[in-house]
């Protein structure tokens, strides 16, 4: 039985606006909804890679308006970032330029989201607190760790399909390995690797970051590791700086969620209160300062409702905590918010067509 983790995104699905790429150059028609935006340590990591392979310049800077990226706080619109990768794939022909970006961490550059977990005690903590809050970093990716037997699947896809070039993906993908090996001072080979764009020629660097066994052309992104690869120490684990920097990172969520459509709202208030048995709609549009009918009309626009947020939360939630295989059934149906575990019982039938013990 493959075990699933949906480590998801506590701000996802922003709006988003698609950059256009037009012939003798590159400009962009709108840089869209401010709200959906990228670290700027992320931007100008690739910034300074672009400029430094000359395929960034000056002038493409000032026109994408690139401002605060000295700042580690600043925030830039994703379409923004979403161009860079856009211009570089029109401009460079190199086809392991992202695997190259990626591979190539700076420790000095470190934004929030990478100084945190880098005081996380194992690589699957650091995974877990890096997925679960990628919206530091940026809110189009979503990751996903799923355990197989002695191996584990790290998956990987844009929120609202493909809107990177490949070499975005490559990019994503051989950081984090790249990461993982810096934090625990081991190489990270995976087992396999499944990409899903098309074949793209081989190259040692290709090998030395993806392994031996790779597959193009499949239906997902997928790293297959050994197990035991996660359960590595983290060297430079610090269990305070860990406290502060934690602190931090949720109250930069806790700004970016004031901004946030409803929907987003509420997923992010589900989440951090998911154990609390009052959890209920009118709970929650009590703590956004509106009405029960407000709250409901409001996510109805946005093509959802209360029940179907919190159902879905739970779901991915009571997944995860049983594949920890460290819970009992009383305390997974506590910490999903119910008062009894014959609720949770007969709720997980309903949710995937067979019992708990199944």
């Amino acid at each position: 039985m493959v075990a699933v983790f949906h480590f998801f995104s506590t701000l996802p699905n922003y709006a988003n606006q698609a950059p256009v790429a037009m012939s003798g150059g590159f400009n962009i028609e709108s840089i869209g909804n401010i709200l959906n935006t990228v670290s700027s340590s992320a931007v100008k990591d690739l910034v300074d890679a672009g400029v430094a392979r000359q395929l960034i310049t000056q002038k493409d800077i000032d026109a994408l308006g690139l401002l605060g990226l000295s700042d580690p706080k600043a925030r830039i619109p994703e379409s923004a970032y979403q161009s860079l990768w856009l211009l570089l794939d029109e401009r460079s022909e190199n086809p392991d330029l992202g695997l190259e970006i990626g591979s190539q961490i700076n420790p000095e550059a470190k934004g929030l989201l990478a100084s945190w977990v880098s005081q996380c005690a194992t690589l699957e903590e650091a995974f877990e607190v890096f997925s679960r809050h990628i919206s530091l970093m940026n809110p189009a990716e979503s990751w996903t760790l799923s355990k197989v037997g002695e191996r584990v699947e790290l998956g990987f896809s844009w929120e609202g399909g493909e809107r990177y070039p490949s070499m975005a993906v490559d990019r994503s993908l051989s950081a984090l390995l790249s990461w993982g090996a810096m934090l625990s001072g081991q190489p990270l080979l995976p087992c396999r690797a499944r990409l899903a764009y098309s074949e793209v020629g081989e190259s040692e660097l290709r090998h030395q970051i993806y392994g031996s066994r790779l597959e193009y052309g499949a239906d997902a992104y997928v790293i297959t590791l050994e197990a035991k690869a996660l359960e590595l120490p983290v060297s430079s684990a610090n269990s305070y700086l860990h406290s502060v920097l934690q602190g931090e990172a949720k109250q930069a969520l806790r700004s970016l969620q004031r901004q946030m459509t409803i929907k987003s709202r509420v997923q992010a208030m589900i989440d951090e209160h998911l154990e609390y048995s009052p959890l209920g709609i009118d709970w929650v549009a009590e703590r956004l300062g509106m009405s029960r009918q407000t709250l409901y009309r409001q996510l109805k626009a946005e093509q959802t409702d209360f029940k179907h947020l919190l159902t879905e939360r739970r779901m991915e939630k009571a997944i995860a905590l049983l594949n920890r295989g460290d819970m009992s059934v009383y305390a997974i149906s506590t910490a999903l918010g119910y008062q009894d575990t014959s609720s949770f019982y007969k709720a997980f039938q309903r949710w995937f067509g067979q019992t708990v013990s199944d």
